[in-house]
């Protein structure tokens, strides 16, 4: 999540003196001083070296943690808003006990990743190593499923080894979906149970066989009201794409059209040109978007399009300053994304923005809170801006800059949401970082601000809540029969 402007060097002033001083410490310090602060910047090269088969030792994997810890200490801006601080150092050095004398990266993964999840902080998490886990030659379950979001069951994504697509899988060698689903769960990071479940549909293949790897699989699985039982091998990726190839042959239909390159915003007309579609698919690309609306708007206003629907169910966010472009064209009354935002930079946070962004945006150590109290006006040009109906279509999986989005929509009464509470939080962390671990080398993603959405309550945080409740799949088709019942 992008902040709409850089964050100011003015405080609250219900900040404490005693917190003006620490940023006044910080700040007297020269750059050369504070970068060089941190114990995990420059590990001995000794110590990098990893056994011939990528193994690393206990002592290695040690250090990674406590990197880990470190810097997510020094950069996250309140790293025990959800979790117990005893709570987690209690697992830190659980995990110091329980790790074997030599260790994979992926192991290591499996340690690591239930520990920043305990932040419950969607952004902050540690990335799995795909290619290590899911090799091209390694045996892993043969069957591609969904997690639902809301049940958290597990089905056949497509019907192959006999099984057929939709059918629930209740049981895998002898584990129920419910305890393999609970499992899997702890790896994933996020604010709310709904949210966890999409991003696990994303992370499953990787994490079953980090955690249930098995030569081969007793399946329980429900098909038109009846119980069923198989047995299947662990398949290599080739094997399982004969399987597909052989099902689309005997049916005579692709399992799986192939993808298109999703466009990060893009619109269509519907019901005989009286409502447009856009799908506004990621918050990126400011000039693009620009262009994009512009010549949207000149084209629906021309057609008079009476009804416009935003579809962001499959946004899961990036520069909140789209938002804003947006805004401007379709609100009729000033709006502002962020009521405030507080951002903690530390030595520590300063070395990971040079490494993202190079030293133009670097701020002086410091903590800092700002408030938001003026508010942005849609554009003077009215040839620029839509008058008509507006719509907006959310989902579980709507976050970040996207829930920012939908949470302003709503608050300044911009029209109707229509579909899931969404995965972002009205009170929330963000603006992403990337660390990654000194000697394994995983991808690590944590916050380093906080921000509050314009209005939000801290004693009442949730995300956006559609003034029409449906399933996301619904969405679109129940915002065109809400269209078509007010003509």
């Amino acid at each position: 999540m992008y902040m709409k402007t850089a964050l100011k060097n003015n405080f609250e002033k219900t900040l404490s003196a005693l917190l003006f001083i620490v940023m006044c410490l910080y700040t007297c310090q020269t750059y050369a001083q504070m970068v060089n602060m941190t114990p995990y910047d420059s590990p001995v090269p000794d110590s990098l070296r990893l056994a011939p088969d990528g193994r690393m030792t206990k002592e290695q994997a040690i250090y990674d943690l406590n990197a880990l810890v470190y810097t997510v200490s020094e950069v996250h801006p309140n790293m025990y808003a959800v979790c117990n601080q005893g709570e987690f150092m209690s697992r830190v050095n659980a995990i110091e006990q329980e790790m074997p004398d030599t260790i994979t990266r992926a192991t290591l993964y499996k340690y690591v990743a239930p520990l920043l999840a305990l932040l419950g902080d969607g952004h902050t998490h540690v990335f799995p190593p795909y290619n290590d886990i899911l090799t091209k030659t390694v045996l892993r379950f043969p069957l591609q499923v969904d997690v639902d979001n809301q049940s958290g069951k597990i089905t056949a994504r497509y019907s192959l080894f006999g099984i057929p697509k939709g059918a629930e899988i209740t049981e895998i060698n002898g584990v129920s979906s419910a305890a393999i689903i609970a499992n899997l769960l702890q790896y994933v990071s996020g604010e709310r149970r709904f949210f966890r479940l999409m991003k696990l549909k994303d992370y499953f293949s990787a994490l079953f066989q980090l955690c249930y790897y098995a030569d081969k699989y007793t399946i329980k699985y429900v098909w038109k009201n009846n119980i069923k039982e198989t047995i299947l091998k662990g398949a290599t990726f080739d094997e399982i794409r004969a399987e597909r190839k052989k099902v689309e042959k005997a049916t005579g239909k692709l399992l799986q059209t192939k993808k298109q390159e999703q466009k990060h915003f893009e619109y269509q007309l519907l019901e005989g040109g009286r409502v447009a579609l856009m799908s506004f698919n990621d918050c990126t690309d400011p000039s693009g978007m620009t262009v994009f609306l512009d010549s949207m708007i000149t084209e629906i206003n021309a057609k008079k399009v009476q009804n416009l629907i935003i579809d962001v169910r499959k946004n899961d966010g990036g520069d909140s300053r789209i938002g804003d472009l947006i805004f401007e064209r379709i609100s009729k009354v000033p709006f502002q994304q962020f009521g405030k935002a507080f951002m903690r930079i530390t030595p520590t946070t300063q070395r990971l923005l040079k490494n993202a962004y190079g030293n133009e945006s670097l701020s002086p150590t410091g903590l800092y809170l700002e408030n938001e109290d003026s508010l942005n006006v849609p554009l003077n040009d009215k040839t620029r801006c839509y008058n008509g109906k507006v719509w907006l279509l959310t989902s579980n999986y709507t976050f970040s800059s996207a829930a920012s989005f939908s949470w302003t929509f709503k608050y300044f009464n911009m029209g109707k949401v229509v579909g899931e509470e969404t995965g972002g939080m009205n009170v929330c962390f963000g603006d992403v970082l990337e660390y990654r671990l000194p000697i394994s080398q995983l991808y690590c993603y944590m916050s380093y601000k906080r921000f509050w959405q314009y209005g939000a309550d801290e004693t009442d945080i949730h995300g956006t809540i559609p003034d029409i409740a449906v399933s996301a799949d619904k969405a679109l088709e129940t915002t065109l029969q809400l269209i078509r019942n007010e003509k």
